[in-house]
């Protein structure tokens, strides 16, 4: 370690003095000087100092005009002060120490002072700051081992989006104060297909589906809005300071890019029920809301015309005739539970396999 030690003292005498008392007690330490509280402001702006040893009585910016300024200044407060000063009058030390400064040295020292008194003073000081400086930078690691804990805590192990818990936090919260953050938005969103699609060609590509229905649904939100995976395939958000027409803006592009996803011929669909319901003043609490848009999610559902179930027949079809064990009973026991699942009578999953067939053998 190379200590760096300024040393302010409006006299070129004295800071050779104490200079040269560094150098000889303090292995490898680095010496700086300034002649005021300004220059060493000046010089503290440039580089970082382990010690400051400093006079009281200077022209520009004395001692005690240089303590008041870096006392409470966070990225100065923690340095240790020696003074080391002609100034003994007892009001002076007293002042000084309850400005903080580490020790209080009285000029002119006896040679064993100077040998001894001071340099074991600058060490205890230089020492004392780099404990202290181990055990600052142990508490920000702490810290922020402690908050990666409480944001894994907050966030689902799949798509890394907020979970359950934090939701229902956040729900409670802007509850709390819904004056303020009115008028407030909440979207839920229930995939569709997507415990078929276990089902069929298990939970890996469930998982994937669930993760870039995520990314989809992220897009169009701002920072301050919570999006939230409250399910295995649902889907919250919350937004404050949202009334109607911005609610409906936002469904409108998820629409939209699950439309631009979908035509980018995926092994496999997404298709969403997406209920939205907005409060316009603090009489509706926000779990109120988000019950509000839950109903109208679960009417859009069971409303939802066969199209995208066709859809989904045909893609897990195409995906099950590549299998070289199509005409295994495992296989044809699957596909019959997925098409009863999908309200298909045995004649339509017949059209259906057959063209798909028949496609294949023109192939």
């Amino acid at each position: 370690m190379e200590p760096k030690v300024l040393i302010v003292d409006d006299t070129m005498f004295n800071r050779k003095i104490m200079k040269d008392v560094l150098k000889r007690h303090i292995q490898h330490v680095i010496c700086h000087e300034a002649e005021n509280g300004m220059k060493a402001l000046d010089a503290m702006a440039e580089e970082d100092f382990d010690l400051i040893i400093l006079d009281l009585i200077m022209p520009v910016m004395d001692g005690f005009a240089f303590l008041q300024h870096i006392k409470d200044k966070e990225e100065y407060m923690n340095i240790p002060v020696i003074v080391f000063s002609a100034a003994d009058e007892i009001e002076n030390v007293q002042k000084a120490l309850q400005m903080g400064v580490y020790d209080y040295v009285i000029r002119p020292l006896s040679k064993e002072q100077s040998e001894m008194v001071l340099p074991l003073k600058v060490r205890n000081a230089l020492n004392s700051y780099e404990q202290k400086k181990m055990l600052i930078k142990a508490n920000q690691e702490l810290n922020r081992q402690m908050e990666i804990i409480r944001e894994r805590g907050n966030r689902d192990s799949l798509t890394r989006i907020y979970n359950r818990m934090y939701f229902d936090q956040e729900m409670e919260r802007l509850d709390a104060y819904r004056e303020r953050y009115f008028p407030i938005s909440v979207l839920v969103i229930d995939l569709d297909g997507v415990k078929i699609i276990n089902d069929v060609f298990g939970h890996t590509v469930g998982d994937e589906l669930i993760k870039n229905a995520a990314e989809i649904i992220r897009k169009p939100f701002r920072k301050g809005d919570v999006l939230a995976r409250l399910g295995g395939d649902e889907f919250g958000i919350l937004l404050p300071y949202s009334d109607e027409i911005v609610c409906k803006q936002k469904e409108k592009e998820i629409l939209k890019a699950i439309e631009d996803y979908n035509h980018n011929d995926p092994i496999m669909p997404i298709s969403m029920s997406i209920g939205a319901a907005t409060g316009i003043d603090g009489i509706e609490s926000v779990q109120e809301i988000y019950h509000r848009a839950d109903r109208q999610m679960y009417e859009k559902k069971l409303n939802k015309s066969g199209h995208y179930h066709r859809e989904m027949a045909e893609k897990l079809i195409s995906t099950l005739l590549q299998h070289e064990e199509i005409e295994s009973i495992t296989i044809l026991e699957r596909m019959d539970q997925m098409m009863e699942r999908l309200r298909f009578t045995q004649n339509e999953m017949k059209n259906i396999l057959s063209d798909k067939k028949n496609n294949r053998g023109c192939q």
